[in-house]
């Protein structure tokens, strides 16, 4: 392919040339650690702010085992808090915006009566109402859970209302004129025309519940994988928070592909739109 071509808007480029630019800053970033962690490490053998690979494995090894003093590996007991506090948390979200943003979109009375105040409230950082939180929910799963809503409920229902109301007015005229009801033409014509794009929605709050649980994690809890990045943050156990970093980013890259191959599987119409 020539340079040229390159640089043309919406141009297509070889498969390979595809395969080797999507490695090259995953290549550029370890190899630039590594030359920092082995000039550290050439100064002072012991350093542990940027750990070798002896190191990231030896931390690794300790969060698979099973640990003397608690009994428990670190590992998995903070994958299952995270992951069962980041299912919980999302389904709650995904269920109220997509019920709340369907219907504001559908019907003018529960728009006038919700969007001043969603856009509102979605101003407001959500860590600044942590207090609140701590005060009248307390510091339990409830706590973070709340947090979570808090973080990413206001944009995703936003999302979910522009969506539905992209939706042709053509096609819920002739819903109606072929005798379809109201509830037909709110589950089986707005939401499932809009549904690919509240897909796409909620691949970007994702993003956001994970900032908002590992927050969460970090200030007030027992387990999950914040929690142990910030306990060992006062030991300087970089090797396990490289580590925990790179479990954090690898679970968000696989639900969002999930949700990218399913989008693209089952909807590919809407992506021709």
């Amino acid at each position: 392919m020539s340079t040229r071509k390159l640089y043309q808007v919406g141009a297509e480029i070889d498969s390979r040339l595809s395969s080797i630019l999507v490695l090259l800053p995953i290549v550029f970033v370890i190899s630039l650690y590594f030359y920092g962690s082995h000039k550290r490490h050439q100064e002072n053998p012991k350093d542990r702010m940027m750990p070798n690979l002896e190191q990231i494995q030896s931390g690794i090894v300790k969060t698979v085992e099973v640990n003397r003093r608690t009994g428990d590996r670190w590992l998995w007991k903070d994958l299952k808090y995270s992951l069962r506090l980041m299912v919980v948390s999302v389904t709650i979200t995904v269920g109220s915006a997509v019920l709340v943003g369907l219907h504001m979109a559908c019907f003018s009375a529960i728009e006038a009566l919700h969007m001043k105040f969603v856009r509102f409230v979605s101003f407001i950082p959500p860590l600044a109402l942590l207090p609140l939180i701590f005060i009248f929910v307390g510091t339990d799963t409830p706590a973070k859970v709340l947090l979570i809503f808090l973080g990413t409920y206001f944009i995703l229902v936003m999302d979910v209302f522009l969506a539905c109301r992209d939706v042709p007015k053509k096609l819920i005229q002739k819903a109606y004129t072929m005798g379809a009801s109201t509830v037909e033409v709110v589950f089986k014509v707005v939401l499932m025309y809009a549904w690919p794009r509240i897909l796409n929605s909620i691949r970007f709050t994702l993003r956001q519940a994970w900032i908002f649980l590992i927050a969460a994690e970090m200030i007030a809890s027992e387990a999950g994988l914040g929690y142990r990045i910030i306990l060992v943050q006062r030991q300087i156990g970089v090797n396990i928070i490289l580590w925990y970093i790179f479990i954090i980013g690898t679970i968000g890259f696989i639900c969002d592909f999930i949700l990218l191959q399913v989008i693209q599987r089952y909807y590919a119409w809407s992506l021709e739109r």
